[in-house]
């Protein structure tokens, strides 16, 4: 399928056009129905054989469904919408235990879908075998206001560390710990990009890159106050006695 050019969508943008779905309880489900909930963001496909892969996404909502706040939602949005109808998504939600009240998983018009996935840099191809993807991955967390606050690639982040943005985003206190953690694994994705290092080192890549940013800014701090301290002691001494 030709789908059109789409710009990838940017922190603190709203997605354009308000594209309608389906989801798994087969009602039809428009972007704006989530409107004044913080939402998380991902993509998989039933027919995923790769347990690393969409299953693993799936048991990482599993675990954070049971901690969202009262408001917030899970959004799991499949890239096969030919085959992963809504009655097809609502065994795999059952085989989850998704609570459709707190978790949706939304099918619809192929054309709709993926281009909606291509903005968040998740493209698909048909794999090596009938019924298998190839395609990106990727974590979206949306405010109550429906502006996007992180874009993760990859699925090496942790139900913690997307809690305690998504809380955020929701208008709560977030833990800054977890929150940097997942900073992290961004800024390790981003520079692993730009180095052509894969997204397994992302998280080692960005703690070295950041430990070294310290010390380099600890060292310059420390060559700055001595040189201040010199300047100090010059400036401030008497000066020295004429001749006579």
């Amino acid at each position: 399928m030709l789908l059109p050019w789409v710009p990838t969508i940017q922190i603190g943008a709203r997605v354009p056009g308000n594209p309608t779905f389906v989801d798994q309880l087969g009602r039809r489900v428009r972007w704006n129905t989530f409107h004044g909930r913080a939402r998380v963001l991902a993509f998989m496909y039933t027919r995923c054989a790769d347990a690393t892969e969409c299953p693993a996404i799936s048991l990482k909502f599993q675990e954070m469904q049971a901690h969202l706040p009262p408001s917030a939602r899970l959004i799991e949005v499949t890239i096969d919408p030919t085959h992963d109808t809504p009655r097809v998504l609502r065994i795999y939600a059952r085989n989850f235990g998704a609570d459709p009240r707190r978790w949706s998983l939304l099918t619809g018009d192929p054309a709709t879908v993926l281009t909606f996935a291509k903005r968040f840099n998740v493209n698909v191809s048909p794999g090596n075998a009938p019924g298998v993807l190839v395609h990106g991955e990727a974590l979206a967390i949306f405010d109550r206001s429906d502006r996007l606050t992180s874009l993760t690639a990859g699925n090496s982040w942790e139900p913690s560390e997307v809690l305690a943005e998504l809380r955020t985003a929701d208008g709560e206190t977030g833990n800054p710990l977890e929150r940097l953690g997942l900073w992290l694994q961004n800024f390790g994705v981003s520079c692993g990009a730009a180095f052509g290092v894969s997204e397994s080192f992302a998280r080692p890549l960005a703690y070295v890159i950041a430990i070294g940013m310290l010390l380099f800014t600890g060292a310059a701090i420390v060559a700055l106050a001595i040189a201040l301290r010199a300047w100090l002691a010059t400036s401030g001494s008497p000066p020295a006695a004429g001749r006579r």
